[in-house]
């Protein structure tokens, strides 16, 4: 009888092992799954906080390169406006002379 009692502490012994083993092999599943998880979440939260980003620089951008076209445009049309008046009052003087 005392093999008996000792397969069956043995056995016991083994399956209390196996039930801790399992419940650690499935808490550390259950951690590695949150923190996979949050891993996600950080990274779509990094994404999102550059595409924002990016999106603003475009749009500040086009800001910029709007106005100084603006700009150029402007003083373009001042420069040929200026241009005009001194070629009429040159062929004015011009027609004077003649």
């Amino acid at each position: 009888m005392g093999r008996s009692t000792g397969r069956v502490k043995l056995s016991r012994t083994l399956t209390m092992d196996r039930v801790k083993l399992s419940r650690t092999l499935t808490m550390d599943r259950v951690k590695l799954s949150r923190t996979l998880t949050m891993g996600r979440v950080k990274l779509s939260r990094t994404l999102s906080m550059d595409r924002v980003k990016l999106s603003r620089t475009l749009s500040m951008d086009r800001v910029k390169l709007s106005r100084t076209l603006s700009m150029d445009r402007v003083k373009l049309s001042r420069t040929l406006s200026m241009d005009r008046v001194k070629l009429s009052r040159t062929l004015s003087m011009d027609r004077v002379l003649y």
